[in-house]
């Protein structure tokens, strides 16, 4: 998980640096990679962590801390984007101060290490569970459940990712090319709004 969030938090900050568009396109793909590996560590601690008559809400909440970072990032974007989107990107880089914290107060999951000191090889350990369980998912008795499962996840990230991505070019179509500050904030608040309803979803499942 530290180097995970390490990741995102460098590529993303480097991201401010960029003097062209292949490079942004380079530096937030490795940005992303950071993001897609924290979130799988982060379910992987919560699952091993909490117990399984409240595993499902932890694991709710997690998923609901996304629509509030990206809650932050609408506010962060009304805050600092009218001086300049490299200003933003920097910031983004602070999340590597919470690599400090990870390390030093969130342990290592008890089933984790038991299986760490059983094995000569953490590396081959790692490598053979990866495989073990990815194969599992699709054994007869969960083969279905893993299809919807997969169709359902997709749906959502092709959905929410899709309309982050499109939603800044769509304001600046709908308020002009001639007004990017008020094109800048009001991207800002329709991810604040957005993540809002987001937030009151994951409290309406618990």
């Amino acid at each position: 998980m530290i180097i995970t969030v390490l990741i995102y938090s460098v590529f993303t900050g480097l991201s401010g640096l960029a003097q062209d568009w292949w490079q942004l396109l380079l530096l937030q793909a490795l940005a992303g990679v950071g993001i897609g590996g924290e979130w799988a560590a982060g379910a992987a601690l919560v699952a091993e962590t909490w117990r399984e008559r409240t595993r499902q809400r932890a694991l709710l909440a997690m998923q609901m801390s996304f629509a509030g970072g990206v809650f932050l990032a609408g506010a962060l974007n009304v805050f600092v984007g009218p001086f300049g989107w490299r200003w933003v990107f920097a910031v983004g880089a602070f999340p590597a101060l919470l690599a400090l914290f990870v390390r030093r107060l969130v342990p290592e999951p008890d089933r984790w290490m038991a299986t760490r000191r059983h094995c000569k090889s953490a590396w081959d350990q790692g490598i053979a569970a990866a495989g073990r369980t990815f194969l599992a998912i699709f054994a007869p008795d969960l083969r279905r459940r893993t299809a919807v499962g997969v169709l359902i996840a997709a749906a959502m990230m092709i959905g929410a990712w899709g309309t982050t991505s499109l939603l800044p070019i769509w304001i600046h179509q709908l308020v002009g090319l001639d007004n990017a500050a008020l094109a800048v904030q009001a991207t800002g608040k329709c991810f604040i709004l957005a993540n809002v309803g987001a937030v009151i979803g994951y409290l309406a499942l618990m």
